[in-house]
Order: C-alpha cells, then structure tokens, then sequence
C-alpha cells in the first residue's frame, strides 16, 4: 500500500503550467495587489526555495485557498527568491498546484525602505493576513506560528 501511495504521489499529474504564473512585483505592487481585493480577506505566504520550512508548509496554504476560495479569502505567494532562481520557484509553484496569485519579488535591495519590514524580512516563512478592510489583522514568523492561520480565517469568514 506504502508503495501504492508513493507511486501516486509522483505520478500525479501537476497543475497545468498555464494556470500557475509568477509575476515579478514591486513592494508598492503588492500593497495594490492587496487593495485591490478589498472586501475579501488577503493572505500573502512570504516563502523562498532555499527555506525548507516553507517548503514543507506551502502544500497546506494551496489546501487553505482550496478551503476558503468560495468564502472571500484570497491568497497571494511572494517569493523572495533571487530573480535568476525564477525558474526553479516556478517550478515548484508548479508542482504545488499553487494556482492562485504567485508573485517575485522584483529588485529587493531597491525595494526595500523604512516600514517594509511588516511586510517582507529576510527571513521566511512569514504570513501576513488582511482584513475584508484590507488592514493587517496577523502576521504569523516560522512554520509553527504559521499553523494558527486555519483558526485565523474561520474568525474572519464568519463575520
């Protein structure tokens, strides 16, 4: 059965590629890709290849936006992977079936200023949830604060 199962796992088929995208973005970018889904809750994965934690915690986020797509919950990807890496993040994208909005984060030294630090640090994984008033309700660092998510966007969609 074991075997049956690994078997499966690597022969499933992966999203087609022209349903998964990874645009090159802008801090400023970002903050209107935010605004621009006002009214519905907005959750951007800070993630990046060379970060296993976000590795491992990144098939549970496509889960979530599965989960929660019919109930105003909108999910980004910003990897901060380096521009030449772009291919590889895509691949991975890819094999995810991370079919929701996946942003790179374009030119990080020139993009970052005094203030961005709640939104990107050198340091992934990090989680950012905003509010259908597209103010930032939580920002969860690491994979086990990452975990409370789940609870986070049950509050938020009742209301």
């Amino acid at each position: 059965m074991r075997v049956a199962l690994l078997v499966a796992l690597f022969l499933a088929p992966a999203a087609p590629a022209d349903d998964v995208k990874l645009e090159p973005i802008s801090l400023d970018g970002l903050k209107k890709a935010v605004e621009a889904h006002k009214g519905k809750v907005v959750v951007i994965d800070v993630w990046a290849n060379f970060c296993v934690p976000c590795k491992e915690k990144f098939p549970h986020m496509v889960k979530l936006s599965n989960d929660f797509k019919d109930k105003g919950v909108v999910f980004i990807s910003l990897t901060i992977d380096e521009p030449e890496d772009k291919a590889k993040a895509l691949e991975f994208l890819v094999k995810n079936k991370a079919t929701f909005q996946n942003f790179i984060l374009e030119d990080k030294d020139r993009n970052e200023k005094p203030g961005d630090a709640k939104l990107y640090h050198s340091a992934p994984p990090i989680v950012h949830v905003y509010d259908q008033t597209g103010k930032l309700v939580e920002s969860y660092e690491g994979k086990k604060q990452a975990a409370k998510l789940d609870d986070k966007l049950l509050e938020l969609t009742k209301k």
